[in-house]
């Protein structure tokens, strides 16, 4: 599947305004992560994007890798979303179908490929799909990690989307596995965009088979409709944001 360079697009003015109203919020905290403990006495890990060295990097460049979530499926893909929110190039490099062992595989020749700023990943929904163990995932990802930090690039990781309906006896599995990624997360120093607490909430219905205005996930109950994709994209901006003014869309 050829990658797709998403180039920075108008959104409607609506929402640019209360956009950068929320960004005005949100920037307004300091983002910070564990230590890799969790005493109370540890100091933060304080992760300030405009003093990292990016060497070669292209530091207005971000890649995302990830499985069908990431490319899209009968919506727009949210790395399209993010990239209309964002003063900068966004390339889709997600795989239908893949595992996070298989962006294990990739992530060097991408990384090489493009030499982005930054690598937003979101893995691990097939995997569970096929029984993989919680650690064995976050091991994997913790993989990817660190060959971003390698080479330079910043890594921004996210726990996964809920699953529903059919795919419902999944969820237990899913947040299992979100515990162990941001626990590896913390141990990596990594900053984490938790999509569980986005999407907390979401169809909390007596009968989760009713679609109704409050549902973030299409009838399959594992890909995001198009609300959830922005609900995604919009969780990677105001974390990218969060750590760097640059990007904000209108900003000079």
């Amino acid at each position: 599947m050829p990658a797709r360079l998403i180039v920075s697009a108008g959104f409607s003015r609506l929402l640019h305004q209360w956009w950068r109203l929320m960004l005005t919020v949100s920037l307004a905290v300091l983002v910070v992560l564990p230590s890799g403990c969790n005493d109370d006495d540890d100091e933060p890990v304080v992760f300030i994007a405009d003093t990292h060295d990016f060497g070669g990097n292209d530091r207005r460049l971000v890649v995302v890798m990830g499985d069908s979530i990431t490319t899209g499926i009968d919506v727009t893909p949210y790395p399209e979303m993010l990239a209309s929110l964002l003063n900068t190039g966004v390339v889709n490099e997600g795989f239908s179908g893949e595992h996070a062992y298989e962006g294990v595989r990739r992530v060097n020749a991408v990384l090489a490929r493009y030499r982005p700023g930054y690598l937003f990943m979101l893995y691990g929904a097939n995997d569970i799909l096929h029984f993989a163990g919680a650690d064995d995932i976050a091991e994997d990802l913790r993989t990817m990690v660190r060959a971003a930090k390698a080479v330079a690039t910043i890594p921004i990781i996210a726990t996964l989307t809920p699953m529903a309906r059919a795919r419902g006896i999944f969820d237990s599995a899913t947040k299992d596995t979100n515990h162990f990624i941001r626990a590896m997360a913390a141990e990596e120093g990594v900053l984490v965009v938790d999509l569980e607490v986005v999407f907390n909430g979401f169809d909390n219905d007596a009968d989760p088979y009713v679609m109704e205005a409050d549902d973030l996930l299409q009838w399959d109950g594992l890909h995001p409709n198009e609300t959830g994709n922005w609900e995604i994209a919009l969780a990677f901006a105001d974390m990218l944001n969060s750590v760097t003014r640059e990007f904000l869309l209108g900003q000079p």
